[in-house]
């Protein structure tokens, strides 16, 4: 009968053996991993893009001038390091890649890519020339589903960088001059607090100049220009995903006055009178709105439309008549008070400009 090895011999024999095994065949994988793939992505948008692959063919060049490459094909790309041959290149160390020496490979407008000061990783600022490299991870590039799927996310990636760049709401305290409002000759100044991720509040305080003898505005003869008081507005504002787009219900409150202004404003009998006015309004509209950030300058464009009723005091002295010759409301030359409403469709439409920290 043949001698057997003991238990205690061939199970430490075997389990080294599957170790070494897995180790090798681990450090083989290790061997594999390549991404195959170096995305060029121009100014942070998706489209235009370039692509060095493997196999491909350039001529690319270093800061100093003198060419490497030459035209031979890529054997391999790992991480940001390109082998040709024997030879590496890191992606850093070329500063621009001529796409004209393969006709059939270069890109509308984007034939040569100046890449020196300009390239950067993913997650750091882009420079002068806007190129941000992305490098797929490897376990996806040598599989066309997965690179699609990765590609439709880089896309979708690069468009929410692109909206946080100008997001506002990565501020928590806006103060903004309404520019639209001047041409009134109200002074408007809004404050806008976050909230939310997607949520913040605005109020703005105005103070409208009145000039007596302004002519009226072409509308309705209405006294634009004439009316002196100050208003408040506020309002949430409900914003789309990554900011940007809002709306949100408005809420105002404006308190006006003038002293010795003809107009027939609101009408009486069709016919302009001598008059001074109090007048109160209360109003409610939809804004509609965009909202960019340029670092801490802030825009805001915005659209609106409603419904404004007001209440109107109306101190009464006479009226002129075609010859324009004053003839007084009563024969005693005493004014007469008329208390009236007037209710109108709001639509408005402006840009305010400020600073968001």
């Amino acid at each position: 009968m043949k001698n057997l090895l003991p238990i205690d011999v061939v199970l430490p024999a075997v389990l080294i053996i599957i170790f070494m095994g897995s180790h090798f065949s681990l450090d083989a994988q290790n061997m594999k991993v390549t991404n195959e793939k170096i995305i060029f992505s121009r100014n942070k948008s998706y489209k235009p893009r370039l692509e060095i692959a493997k196999k491909n063919r350039y001529i690319a060049y270093r800061p100093e001038g003198d060419s490497i490459m030459h035209g031979s094909k890529i054997t391999a790309i790992t991480g940001d390091t390109i082998f040709i041959d024997d030879t590496c290149y890191r992606v850093c160390d070329i500063s621009y890649i001529n796409f004209d020496f393969y006709p059939w490979q270069t890109y509308p407008s984007l034939n040569n890519l100046l890449m020196e000061d300009s390239i950067a990783r993913k997650d750091s600022d882009s420079g002068p020339s806007g190129w941000t490299v992305y490098y797929p991870p490897a376990d996806i590039s040598s599989n066309h589903f997965a690179l699609s799927f990765y590609l439709r996310d880089l896309k979708h990636e690069i468009a929410r960088e692109k909206r946080d760049k100008t997001n506002p709401l990565i501020c928590s305290n806006f103060l903004k001059l309404n520019v639209a409002k001047l041409f009134h000759l109200e002074f408007a100044i809004a404050y806008e607090l976050k909230i939310d991720s997607a949520v913040s509040w605005e109020t703005e305080i105005g103070y409208q100049v009145g000039i007596q003898d302004a002519p009226p505005f072409i509308i309705m003869d209405y006294p634009l220009f004439n009316y002196e008081g100050w208003s408040l507005l506020t309002y949430p504002k409900f914003f789309s995903p990554g900011g940007g787009f809002y709306l949100g219900p408005a809420f105002l409150y404006k308190y006006l006055s003038f002293h010795d202004v003809s107009t027939s404003f609101p009408k009486v009998d069709g016919a302009e009178f001598l008059q001074d006015q109090y007048r109160h309004d209360l109003g409610i509209s939809l804004r509609l709105g965009s909202m960019k950030r340029y670092g801490h300058f802030i825009t805001d464009v915005y659209f609106g439309f409603g419904f404004r009723y007001s209440w109107i005091n109306q101190v009464l002295y006479g009226k002129y008549n075609s010859n324009n010759e004053f003839s007084w409301q009563n024969q005693a030359h005493s004014s007469t008070l008329i208390h009236s409403t007037y209710s109108s469709f709001i639509l408005n439409f402006g840009l305010k400009i400020g600073a968001g920290w």
